[in-house]
C-alpha cells in the first residue's frame, strides 16, 4: 500500500511541476465568498461546468432555498415578529417539515406556500433584520426570488444560480489557462476533516496563495460568538492569515500572496451605519469606504514577518466577473514577475 501510495505521489508531483500551482484560501470562518470565486474562475479560465458538474449541483440548490427558509422562520419568534396573517402558520408548518436534502424539485403546493410566506410584512421585517446582521447567507433573497423558476419541470440550474449555491466540497481543482502560465488553481475547507495523500502534493507544490477576507464581516461579535466559538470574524481572519503568511514549513514554496478582501459592495453600505471600531477600538479614521478599507488592510499586511513571501492586495466583489477576470490577470503577473520560468511559449 505504501508503494501505492509513493506512485501516486510521484505521479502528481510530476503532473504538478509542469504547472503553476495557486492555493486559494480562505480564515477559519465561512462567508469569504472563496467558492464563489473559485466558481468564477472556472467559469471565465475553466470551461464553465459540465453536464456531472451541473447535476451535482442541483440538490443543493434546492437545499439552499429550503435552509434559507428554515432559518427565517426559525429567527421570527427570537426577534419576537409575528406572521401578520396568522393563516400562514399553516404555510410555515409545511416549508419546516420539508426535507433539507433529496428533493429534485419542488412541488406546486410548496412553492406557493412559500410565495404567500415571502410576501408577508412580518417575514419580510424578519428578513431585513437578519440581512442587516449577515445571519442570512448574501444570496438569500435569490433563491427567494427565483422559486418559479426553480420549480419549472425542465429547470436547469444555470451558471448564476451555481455561484450563488453553497455545497459541501472539501477539495476541488481546475486547470486554468492564464495570459501565457498553464495553472492549476485548488480549495480546500479549513475545517475538512482529516486529509489526502493528494491534498498535501498540492500543498507542497503551491507556489502563489490567494487569501480570501469578508471585509464586510467586521461587526457580528455577537453572531460570532453563537455560531463559531470567536469573538470577531476579522480577528480570526488576521490569526489564520498570520499562520498561512508566517508557517516555516508546510507553505515554505508559497512566495506570493494574493489577499482579496470581498464583498465590498456589502462593506461599503456597511461602514456608513457600522463603525469599524467595533472590530478595531483604535481606529481613529472616518467612518467612510476608502479609509476604512485601508486600515483593515494594513491589520493584514502587518501580519507578514517573512521576507521571502510579497502581499498583493485587491478588493473584490465575487458576483462581478469583471472584478475576478481583473484579479486573474493580476495573479499571472504577479506568478510571472516573481517566477520567471513560468512564462512559457507555447
Amino acid at each position: 500500500m505504501g508503494c501505492l501510495f509513493s506512485a501516486e505521489a510521484k505521479i502528481l508531483n510530476a503532473t504538478l511541476a509542469r504547472k503553476d500551482v495557486i492555493m486559494l484560501q480562505a480564515g477559519c470562518v465561512s462567508g469569504s465568498g472563496r467558492d464563489t470565486i473559485f466558481k468564477q474562475m472556472k467559469i471565465i479560465h475553466g470551461g464553465g461546468f459540465s453536464s456531472d458538474e451541473i447535476n451535482y449541483y442541483r440538490p443543493y440548490i434546492y437545499q439552499n432555498a429550503i435552509d434559507s427558509w428554515k432559518e427565517i422562520l426559525k429567527a421570527m419568534p427570537e426577534l419576537g415578529i409575528s406572521f401578520v396573517n396568522n393563516e400562514l402558520e399553516i404555510d410555515a408548518k409545511m416549508v419546516m417539515d420539508a426535507p433539507s436534502w433529496g428533493m429534485k424539485s419542488f412541488s406546486e403546493e410548496l412553492v406557493a406556500a412559500m410565495k404567500r410566506l415571502w410576501i408577508d410584512l412580518g417575514v419580510q421585517e424578519c428578513f431585513a433584520l437578519r440581512s442587516n446582521e449577515c445571519k442570512l447567507k448574501y444570496s438569500v433573497k435569490y433563491f427567494l426570488e427565483n422559486l418559479d423558476r426553480l420549480a419549472a419541470k425542465d429547470y436547469q440550474p444555470t451558471e448564476q444560480v451555481i455561484l450563488r449555491t453553497r455545497t459541501l466540497k472539501c477539495f476541488d481543482s481546475v486547470n486554468v489557462s492564464l495570459k501565457s502560465l498553464d495553472a492549476i488553481l485548488f480549495k480546500c475547507r479549513h475545517r475538512c476533516v482529516g486529509t489526502t495523500l493528494s491534498r498535501d502534493v498540492y500543498f507542497k507544490n503551491a507556489t502563489t496563495m490567494i487569501f480570501c477576507v469578508n471585509m464586510s464581516e467586521y461587526d457580528n461579535n455577537e453572531l460570532y460568538r453563537d455560531y463559531y466559538g470567536c469573538e470577531n470574524a476579522m480577528h480570526e481572519n488576521l490569526e489564520s492569515f498570520d499562520t498561512y503568511c508566517n508557517a516555516s514549513n508546510f507553505f515554505s514554496n508559497i512566495s506570493s500572496i494574493v489577499l482579496l478582501f470581498n464583498k465590498k459592495d456589502i462593506f461599503k453600505e456597511k461602514i456608513k451605519k457600522s463603525p469599524l471600531t467595533i472590530c478595531f477600538p483604535e481606529y481613529t479614521g472616518a467612518q467612510e469606504y476608502e479609509e476604512a478599507a485601508a486600515y483593515i488592510q494594513a491589520q493584514f499586511e502587518a501580519k507578514n514577518k517573512s521576507t521571502n513571501k510579497k502581499i498583493y492586495c485587491f478588493k473584490t466583489c465575487g458576483m462581478d466577473t469583471a472584478d475576478i477576470q481583473f484579479v486573474l490577470d493580476a495573479v499571472a503577473d504577479v506568478i510571472i514577475a516573481n517566477n520567471p520560468k513560468s512564462l512559457r511559449i507555447n
